[in-house]
């Protein structure tokens, strides 16, 4: 996965990776080809959903889910969740408001600072 990240965004000096401390993200196999792509990897602490951006998401996609009324088909609920995730991938602000939110309160000495060019 660290490979393909990295190949999507090869213009990038630096990527910054936030994940959990899942055990397959802990090896010193993925350490090492993370420093390789020049891939920080960021651990967040055990049992923190506050802090992982991932939940913003998946909250999004319970509340469409639950005003979509009566879902008959799987097909119907695979839609919903796609365009869900879809619509939150696409909005940058997110990403902005979670930078603001909760990287620079925890990282103060590295904040990430964003203009509205990058928006």
């Amino acid at each position: 996965m660290l490979t393909q990240i990295r190949q999507a965004n090869p213009q990038a000096q630096t990527i910054i990776l936030i994940w959990d401390n899942h055990s397959a993200h802990l090896t010193s196999f993925v350490e090492q080809t993370a420093k390789d792509l020049q891939v920080v990897l960021v651990n967040l602490p055990p049992h923190s959903p506050n802090l992982n951006p991932i939940e913003r998401i998946r909250k999004q996609i319970k509340k469409t889910i639950s005003q979509a009324g009566l879902i008959e088909h799987v097909k119907h609920l695979e839609a919903l969740i796609q365009s869900a995730f879809k619509e939150c991938a696409k909005k940058l602000s997110s990403a902005k408001s979670w930078i603001d939110n909760i990287w620079n309160h925890v990282f103060v000495n590295n904040p990430i600072s964003f203009s509205d060019n990058n928006l």
